[in-house]
């Protein structure tokens, strides 16, 4: 974590006003004005990562368009999305896609900050 914040520090220091310079300057505020720890920061870090990859997992997953307040008229012809596996060059598909992706259950642990991110096994199902 503390070579994030160098990194950021020295990025904020090339380019203040690059992509994302609100988001460094906001990080080392917290760090430098508010006392937020490194380890907090990491914290943060690997929760908006959960819920972003849970959030993109359960749209590939659960994508029921009535949930999202979409007209009716409209679920019929609006795409969804399938996560399914392919071989070769010509992307064949194997008559297996991914499901489940949506289960936050012990098949997905974020873990602490001295292992790796996410784990994150998948069971293939059948179409």
């Amino acid at each position: 974590m503390q070579t994030w914040i160098a990194n950021t520090r020295r990025e904020l220091a090339r380019d203040s006003a690059g992509p994302f310079s609100d988001g460094r300057k906001a990080l080392l505020r917290m760090v430098d004005e508010l006392g937020v720890t490194p380890g907090e920061v990491g914290t943060l870090a690997r929760f908006v990562a959960y819920e972003t990859i849970f959030g993109v997992l359960y749209r590939l997953d659960e994508p029921d368009l009535a949930e999202d307040d979409v007209l009716e008229v409209l679920q019929e012809q609006l795409p969804s999305w399938l996560l399914v596996e392919v071989v070769g060059k010509d992307l064949r598909q194997t008559g297996r896609v991914l499901t489940g992706l949506a289960d936050p259950s012990d098949e997905f642990e974020c873990r602490g900050q001295d292992r790796q991110l996410f784990s994150l096994r998948l069971r293939p199902g059948r179409v």
